[in-house]
């Protein structure tokens, strides 16, 4: 068995924080549907501007999507370039990956309701 390097590991958190954001890259996932649909950002698309409890137009919808994308981008530069630099970034690291994982459950959560016949106004 092979020994698992720092390098191999930060990859593999990469590549949960890619499924969490942008869905599974393959047909297997770690903790999401295997959908390409089931990342953060598809289950945002899929959702219109106008919430229940604030609107926002559609324009702004957009842009707000494309806000959390470049976070997300951000977040993976930072990630690869300091978590193997101390066992505290690393940690770091994950915690932000445990949080996106978090909220993209919520999110899921409230869009099944909002797409369901009883939410309907």
């Amino acid at each position: 068995m092979s020994e698992t390097t720092l390098e191999m590991a930060i990859g593999q958190l990469l590549a949960v924080l890619r499924e969490a954001c942008e869905g599974p890259a393959q047909q297997w996932s770690y903790f999401t549907d295997n959908r390409p649909e089931a990342g953060l950002f598809s289950t945002l698309a899929s959702l219109d501007a106008a919430w229940r409890v604030s609107a926002v137009d559609g324009p702004r919808w957009e842009r707000l999507q494309q806000d959390l994308r470049q976070r997300y981008q951000e977040l993976s530069r930072t990630v690869e370039a300091h978590a193997a630099r101390e066992a505290e970034a690393f940690g770091q690291a994950v915690a932000a990956v445990a949080h996106i994982a978090y909220h993209l459950g919520a999110i899921r959560q409230k869009a099944i309701h909002l797409r369901s016949p009883q939410a309907l106004p």
